[in-house]
């Protein structure tokens, strides 16, 4: 998959049809948002579940000597 930039969102253009937007490209387009968006919020629960593992025994650490 290839990586979305927020300046690419910005600046995405569509070929217009005589009443609108092509459907298909539309939604092309946001089907790739959808997959970017969708790996950030993994990325972000991963990051957090790591982050939250490595404080854990950090603070079992600082009850005990306290």
């Amino acid at each position: 998959m290839q990586d979305l930039t927020p300046l690419e969102i910005q600046k995405q253009t569509f070929s217009k049809k005589f009443k609108g937007y092509e459907p298909a490209e539309v939604h092309g387009y946001l089907n790739l948002v959808a997959e970017e968006i969708e790996r950030l919020v993994n990325n972000e629960i991963l990051h957090n579940r790591t982050v939250e593992t490595q404080i854990e025994p950090l603070v079992v650490a600082a009850t005990l000597h306290s």
